[in-house]
């Protein structure tokens, strides 16, 4: 969902063809529903290379917001809790997010 929020697009093919390049690269969850990366320098490489990283981080923190079960922070993901708040600061966000 995040590599979609940040591409803008549908990226199925494209992460499942490249796996066998980033494999070595990335670890599934518990869940098998995503993939940290395995080192912080990873995640600022793809930043770099990004042509607006704050439009994408905005797309990021929309899609973990999103994924907060009716805004019941409790059963949100560890992920949500642990990172929406750095996404949301990336973004300019960070004072929506907190009101």
């Amino acid at each position: 969902q995040l590599a979609e929020a940040v591409a803008g697009r549908d990226m199925s093919a494209e992460i499942a063809g490249g796996m066998l390049l980033a494999g070595p690269f990335v670890q599934p969850d518990s869940e098998g529903e995503r993939l940290r990366l395995l080192h912080p320098a990873i995640g600022a490489a793809v930043r770099a290379g990004l042509p607006d990283a704050r439009t994408a981080q905005s797309r990021i923190a929309v899609a973990l917001l999103s994924a907060v079960p009716g805004q019941d922070w409790g059963q949100a993901d560890p992920y949500v809790r642990d990172h929406i708040a750095g996404h949301a600061l990336e973004s300019g966000q960070l004072p929506q997010l907190l009101t």
